[in-house]
């Protein structure tokens, strides 16, 4: 990472960057290389595309930063709603040209409903299990040990 812009990883090219965040917005892999190039062409970055962030000037890795922003709001507001853990795992399983399914993944849309499960059950059980903490703190005449 870069010491002033902590969004960017240094040792990626600026399209490597790129494309490593449309792959957390789940763009698919040629979605992602045709955002990332009409990204470089809108912000004028194709001379340093390919070339490491870490030998950027500043205000080239502002720059590179600002074009992170512009992948489409649908996107990113869809992104929002999967934790960034599936996001990681995908997007490793992505990188090292795994099978879906591999090595921790069920296929895309198994993936999805355990998430979804999870995210509308967890706070559930969370409150309930809070809950009956509290319950038998009071009973016990003692919230302080909690």
């Amino acid at each position: 990472m870069l010491m002033g812009e902590r969004s960017l990883y240094w040792k990626l090219t600026g399209r490597e960057n790129l494309e490593f965040f449309g792959a957390l917005y789940h763009l698919p892999p040629a979605a992602r290389k045709q955002q990332a190039q009409q990204i470089i062409d809108r912000l004028n970055l194709g001379e340093i595309a390919d070339r490491p962030v870490e030998t950027y000037s500043s205000g080239q890795k502002m720059k590179l930063a600002f074009g992170k922003a512009l992948i489409p709001e649908s996107v990113r507001f869809l992104s929002h709603l999967i934790p960034l853990s599936y996001c990681v795992d995908a997007f490793r399983s992505t990188l090292m040209g795994y099978p879906n399914g591999f090595p921790e993944l069920a296929s895309i849309e198994v993936e999805l409903i355990i998430v979804t499960l999870f995210g509308i059950f967890m706070p559930l059980v969370g409150y309930w299990l809070y809950r009956r903490a509290e319950d038998r703190a009071r009973v016990r005449g003692s919230l302080a040990e909690y």
